[in-house]
């Protein structure tokens, strides 16, 4: 029930972009692994879909407990943005305040435990945060003051804190200087204020941008793009992990596995380094999913491709 539209299971795909007429006033929406988190105009957050680990963050969990429609998440106010990850969803405040729900199995919600939550729980070890990025087992913020803090499993090096050590279910600082930062299930990227570009963790497909295939347990400057303003290190699937940016330029770069043509250089393969896609121009703002890439332009056209098996790519049809 992921798309709101009150129904759910095979068959209710949908191939072409559509309303989710029973919510307006939208500002900002997250779509995570098998749910949806939305924020209305007046702060409030609503959220939809899969519900097996309490990450719509409505008080229950478990199979049987999905919603088909939005629903409000009354127990939080004045929500200025939301990430919806695997399993588990963190939203930021108004006041600077960071608070997370769902699966915390790896210690990613940073409340400093293990256990689950059905309600958003305050973060109470990191404040003044102005973005949060949701991955599938950790979580990264930054912060006003520019620091990067990341928690969560610290599997393939994914926080950036240099080992691959036991998760940590506390927030910890990785580096400053970062301006926005994006969570894939397996590796993240950062952006810092010059524009330079910053990936690290897992690079089994070349995701890291950086010329090879090792991983990496630090933050790593990604050299071969600079202004960069805005990125996204798509969704990861079984053989498949990619990451796209866009430059203060317009122009378009994406890189790692193109499996199903989601990196969008024409033809399927691998590309460790980033890549100018020319086939689209005058970028405004970029999203991956698993296996698919998706883009708006200037003039609020939006563009996709890659992966279309469930018609992830709005055209009407289920062809890649």
């Amino acid at each position: 029930g992921q798309l709101g539209l009150g129904d759910s299971g095979w068959g209710t795909e949908r191939y072409y972009p559509t309303w989710v007429s029973s919510i307006t006033d939208i500002v900002q929406v997250s779509a995570g692994s098998s749910h949806t988190c939305a924020v209305k105009s007046d702060g409030s957050l609503w959220c939809w879909g899969r519900n097996d680990y309490g990450q719509l963050g409505l008080g229950d969990s478990g199979w049987g407990t999905e919603r088909y429609y939005p629903t409000w998440v009354s127990s939080i106010t004045d929500i200025v943005q939301v990430s919806a990850g695997s399993s588990h969803t963190c939203a930021v405040k108004s006041d600077g305040s960071l608070w997370c729900w769902g699966d915390n199995s790896n210690g990613q919600l940073g409340v400093g435990d293990f256990e689950n939550r059905y309600y958003p729980d305050w973060v109470r070890l990191i404040t003044d945060v102005v973005q949060v990025s949701v991955g599938e087992r950790h979580t990264c913020a930054v912060k006003s003051d520019k620091t990067l803090w990341c928690w969560g499993s610290n599997e393939d090096g994914r926080l950036g804190l240099g080992s691959t050590s036991w998760p940590r279910y506390y927030p910890a600082l990785v580096t400053n200087d970062v301006v926005r930062v994006n969570v894939s299930p397996r590796h993240t990227c950062a952006v810092k204020s010059n524009g330079s570009l910053w990936c690290w963790g897992n690079n089994e497909y070349g995701q890291l941008g950086l010329g090879d295939t090792m991983n990496r347990y630090y933050p790593t400057w990604v050299s071969s793009i600079t202004d960069v303003v805005q990125l996204s290190a798509g969704g990861e699937d079984w053989g498949s992990a990619h990451t796209c940016a866009m430059k203060s330029d317009g122009s378009f770069w994406c890189w790692g596995s193109s499996s199903d043509g989601q990196v969008g250089i024409g033809i399927a393969g691998t590309a460790t380094n980033p890549l100018q896609i020319t086939y689209v121009s005058n970028i405004t703002q970029v999203s991956g999913g698993a296996r698919y890439t998706c883009t708006t332009k200037q003039d609020k056209s939006l563009w996709c491709w890659g992966a279309n098996w469930s018609g992830q790519l709005g055209l009407g049809d289920t062809m890649s």
